[in-house]
């Protein structure tokens, strides 16, 4: 089992707290083989998952391996005693967690600016700040259009027409990748669950 992070925005990250996100798309981008080394085209590497290869070049992992959430959020506080921890805000809901900063981030001058200047963490919350953990259970490669009622609310988008918010949303964040040379992109569909903290371990 190997675990990689996955970056959700604020809606996302309340919509799988809310149990009503149980999938997630991405583009799908050329990538080399693991194996051989060739540069695999979206379409091949679709090809590929859809006569049920082993997973191996999708680069957010195979059903069983695990990911953890990067959301946004700031440090509020910061103090020592033995170890740095610091208050962590979380964005999506404004929940606050204490959390020990890891050695990794933590200098021989003390913790990075950021985090002594009480401001946003960069590029989301670290590992060990995660308290969203997730268990891939299927991976599948599909065109953007392809989307059903049913998995479009399985994005976390309530009601019958919850496929053009989400054709919506994915436009505003990715903008119209690939519709230029390739009006019907490949997209990674990630169904995922929940673990507990205790299974997160």
């Amino acid at each position: 089992m190997r675990e990689r992070p996955i970056s959700f925005n604020s809606d996302m990250v309340r919509a799988i707290l809310a149990g009503a996100k149980t999938q997630t798309r991405r583009p799908v981008k050329p990538r080399k083989d693991i194996n051989f080394g060739c540069e695999l085209s979206p379409g091949e590497l679709a090809g590929e998952i859809n006569r049920g290869g082993d997973y191996q070049n999708c680069p957010f992992g195979q059903p069983g391996d695990r990911l953890w959430v990067r959301e946004s959020g700031r440090v509020e506080k910061i103090g020592y005693s033995g170890e740095w921890a610091a208050d962590i805000r979380y964005s999506a809901d404004s929940a606050l967690r204490e959390v020990i900063l890891p050695r990794r981030i933590v200098t021989p001058n003390g913790p990075p600016s950021w985090a002594m200047g009480c401001r946003g963490i960069p590029n989301g919350i670290f590992r060990e700040a995660a308290r969203i953990h997730l268990e891939i259970v299927s991976v599948r490669v599909e065109r953007l259009e392809d989307i059903t009622i049913a998995d479009a609310q399985a994005e976390g988008f309530p009601g019958h027409g919850a496929i053009i918010p989400f054709i919506q949303t994915w436009e505003r964040i990715y903008g119209r990748r690939g519709f230029g040379c390739d009006a019907k992109p490949w997209l990674w569909v990630i169904e995922f669950r929940r673990v507990t903290a205790t299974e997160a371990k």
